[in-house]
């Protein structure tokens, strides 16, 4: 029973995305919450520190989340920024988190687009 449930739960959720994304193309303002596209603990702690200070590096991302910096927790972190874009994409049609240069002293901001579609 609780497999079936489960099946109806995500057929549904799979036409909500579907729904959403067609609004957004259609240019209807889509309001989610910015935790709405987190998965676990992990993508909402990250959230957290870009929600307090809006600029950070992958180093200071690896301390804020307690890690230690090193090229696993690297690229552990930016896969989980990868996967939080790609939710948010989904959802509202734009990355939640951008990257801004391209050199290993690149940051990390929180999309100010976003902010504004999201209700306070």
């Amino acid at each position: 029973m609780a497999e079936r449930t489960l099946w109806y739960v995500r057929r549904v959720d799979k036409k909500v995305d579907r729904l959403t994304r067609v609004l957004v193309e259609a240019g209807y303002e889509v309001r989610i919450k910015p935790y709405e596209v987190c998965r676990d603990d992990l993508d909402s702690k990250i959230l957290d520190a870009f929600m307090l200070r809006k600029l950070l590096r992958t180093s200071e991302l690896c301390r804020e989340l307690g890690l230690p910096y090193d090229s696993r927790n690297r690229m552990a972190v930016i896969g989980r920024i990868h996967s939080l874009n790609r939710r948010a994409e989904r959802e509202i049609g734009e990355p939640l988190i951008q990257r801004e240069g391209y050199t290993h002293r690149a940051v990390w901001t929180l999309n100010e687009k976003i902010l504004e579609k999201v209700p306070a």
